[in-house]
């Protein structure tokens, strides 16, 4: 009965592990496979109120359905100094995704860090 069940577990764990991520939710988003929403990651974005690339960042979160904690850099002095010891050599936006840090915009970036690729 063990052994039975312990190859159920494993057919169950590798035939979802098989699937692609989006047939999970439904979700065919933008042409990409979706991103999971099962567990809420950890998503923090250092911005500035002028940066276009900083907006693109914020729409696709938002896109996505991924929840986030803006931070503007320029308004926000203990947000500026957190921003300044994650990215000494400036520039936005900065994205924290479950730990992993991403200097600028880059939609793949952002995709693998939410899949934990």
């Amino acid at each position: 009965m063990r052994m039975f069940r312990l190859i159920l577990v494993l057919f169950v764990v590798f035939t979802f592990h098989l699937l692609p991520v989006g047939s999970a939710t439904g979700n065919t988003g933008s042409g990409q496979d979706a991103v999971l929403k099962t567990s809420t990651p950890a998503v923090e974005l250092f911005v500035t109120s002028w940066c276009p690339y900083c907006k693109r960042a914020e729409s696709f979160f938002r896109r996505e359905g991924v929840k986030f904690n803006k931070f503007d850099v320029e308004k926000d002095p203990k947000a500026r100094a957190r921003f300044q010891k994650l990215n000494p050599s400036g520039g936005v936006p900065v994205a924290l995704i479950n730990g992993r840090k991403i200097k600028g915009y880059s939609e793949d970036a952002y995709l693998r860090a939410l899949g934990g690729d």
